[in-house]
């Protein structure tokens, strides 16, 4: 990697002896964000290192100045903000294109977060939401404030098909009748509990009990998505 600074130099014209004619200058490249020192290259460098990369911008801050380049986190937030509002129209198409396909993938984590517009001053972090909607066309993720059913039913609402969840009850309002939308489950949820019934069990047990006998199902099972996707 290197840092560079880029300099366009824009050349001004006008015709002597002729000032109504005015004066004429070179157009500035198109830039994402006009009048702004930052490159299409380091806007992408700064949200791979944040969102990919799990580096957060007082990080980053601190890497730059140790290159002896000054780059306020203030500004790289205000860049991200601008940036993220220039590729939602990316992120509506690959929803879009999600929502052709008859079968999808929901699931939604935790994350800290340290301020948001709604919350009182006195709470200086509280627990938000990310949500990801995901098929071999993409993944898309939305952030929200709490773990409401309502988010999963505002962004599938145009949706048909297979949802998978982790049966968690918010997703229960997807699956009403005339929804058009059936509930799957998921194996590796499933799994875990007839695996913590076999380690309850412990090593010295030689009985083979129902739980055993579901995990060999799942594994023949697992054996035939292995084999589909060799194929």
């Amino acid at each position: 990697a290197s840092v560079k600074v880029i300099e366009h130099i824009r050349y001004k014209y006008a015709v002597k002896n002729k000032e109504e004619l005015g004066v004429v200058i070179a157009p500035m490249p198109t830039q994402i964000i006009p009048k702004s020192i930052a490159s299409s290259s380091l806007l992408a460098h700064i949200a791979q290192a944040k969102f990919c990369h799990h580096l957060p911008l007082y990080r980053q801050e601190s890497i730059w100045q140790s290159l002896d380049i000054e780059i306020k986190r203030n500004s790289m937030s205000r860049w991200m903000l601008i940036i993220g509002n220039k590729v939602q129209r990316i992120v509506d198409e690959i929803k879009e294109q999600i929502f052709l396909l008859p079968y999808i993938q929901a699931d939604e984590t935790p994350v800290t977060v340290l301020k948001e517009a709604n919350k009182k001053p006195e709470n200086a972090s509280h627990k938000g939401y990310m949500w990801v909607y995901c098929n071999e066309a993409g993944s898309v993720y939305t952030y929200e404030h709490s773990r409401e059913g309502i988010h999963p039913e505002k962004q599938l609402n145009e949706f048909q098909g297979y949802v998978q969840t982790d049966a968690y009850a918010g997703y229960n309002g997807l699956f009403l009748k005339g929804s058009g939308r059936i509930s799957v489950g998921c194996w590796a949820h499933a799994r875990r509990k007839f695996m913590d019934v076999i380690k309850a069990q412990g090593k010295k047990s030689d009985k083979l009990g129902y739980a055993d006998i579901i995990m060999k199902k799942i594994q023949q099972l697992y054996e035939i998505e292995r084999v589909a996707k060799e194929a």
